[in-house]
């Protein structure tokens, strides 16, 4: 056999970008010459319903590439940050490593608790996706809306809090974290497409506000609420008390949003601040039943010392990630107006 007739498709140029080089962008020029031939892929007229299903899995796919980065930068930070000296950390002795300085355990401890809480609401998704299609046929359309309603947050807040947390993972590095030969600036690079691919946070942030939780008037929300109610029965007291606090501002924004719902371009403004504090709540959600199943003695077969982590790690994210989801709530419920009171011709310095 022969190739046949070429195609007329040809590589222009490759991109330089900003980060993810081993990943070649390029511009492609179609049809310029001869016209270019497309094939059908899937039944005809079809289409839409067919990117909609991809689209679905490469945004969880994008998500998990957050969760990933995010791990990766957290993971050298700590091994730089175990071996580093510099200092003596208070209460400490002499040639103790870097981690002992309060404000480098800091950071480090709210990376862990938050990439935690990312990959169990990963796991939370990832699951609803896989019993939507190939679980029990009865529980398969309330899964769907499941998968459908935890998709555009974890894309939107894994990626956005990718890019932060690789730039943590930077600062424990100090000066040595802009070196390009420690590697932690690769991450912080390759982390910033994340929250753009695949459809943008503001995106990701829409398809949230309008298909997601007005369309049905916050049915899907409420839903995913209650069942977060539900499992704060038998927690402690340091565990629930938190979340009880965070369910309670959610369901008066989310009682915002859905009394404001005729005016588009207000729930377009708080689409973000809306995507992120769900977020916030559903890692709240998953390091308080990881917090629970430590306390309740539920773990076996681990050390002391990792359920001792896993406890003090459930005890960071609530104290120290979950009040973000306030700062949010008020944004959303009183900051909107004043940013479309801007007009965007004043943007533009005079």
């Amino acid at each position: 056999g022969t190739l046949g007739a070429r195609n007329d498709v040809r590589c222009m140029s490759i991109e330089k970008k900003l980060g993810i080089k081993a990943s070649p962008t390029a511009v492609m020029q179609y049809g310029e010459a001869d016209g270019a031939v497309g094939y059908l892929v899937g039944e005809e007229n079809q289409g839409l319903s067919i990117m909609f299903g991809m689209m679905n899995h490469a945004r969880f796919a994008v998500g998990l590439q957050g969760l990933s980065v995010a791990e990766r930068g957290y993971q050298q930070a700590v091994d730089y940050a175990q071996n580093r000296v510099q200092g003596t950390p208070l209460d400490c002795s002499p040639g103790a490593s870097i981690a002992h300085h309060p404000d480098v355990l800091r950071l480090l401890s709210v990376m862990r608790a938050e990439i935690e809480a990312m990959r169990g609401l990963t796991v939370i998704g990832g699951a609803a996706l896989d019993l939507a299609r190939h679980g029990p046929d009865e529980d398969k359309a309330k899964l769907d809306e499941r998968a459908s309603l935890l998709i555009p947050v974890i894309k939107g807040w894994l990626t956005e809090r990718a890019v932060t947390l690789t730039s943590d993972a930077v600062q424990v590095h100090g000066g040595m974290g802009f070196i390009e030969e420690t590697g932690a600036a690769q991450h912080y690079r390759d982390s910033r497409i994340l929250p753009i691919y695949e459809g943008t946070t503001a995106i990701q942030a829409n398809d949230l506000v309008f298909r997601k939780t007005l369309r049905d008037g916050g049915a899907s929300v409420r839903a995913l609420l209650s069942e977060m109610e539900a499992d704060l029965t038998g927690l402690n007291q340091k565990l629930a008390k938190p979340m009880r606090r965070a369910l309670a501002i959610t369901h008066q924004t989310l009682d915002f949003l859905c009394g404001t719902a005729n005016d588009p371009r207000r729930s377009a403004v708080s689409s973000v601040d809306w995507l992120m504090m769900l977020g916030w709540l559903c890692g709240g959600w998953v390091m308080a039943r990881s917090g629970h199943v430590v306390a309740a003695g539920k773990a076996q077969g681990f050390s002391q010392s990792f359920l001792d982590a896993k406890r003090v790690t459930a005890d960071i994210y609530l104290q120290q990630c979950l009040p973000e989801l306030e700062k949010l709530a008020r944004v959303i419920t009183s900051g909107g107006d004043a940013v479309l009171a801007m007009d965007p011709e004043w943007l533009t310095r005079h």
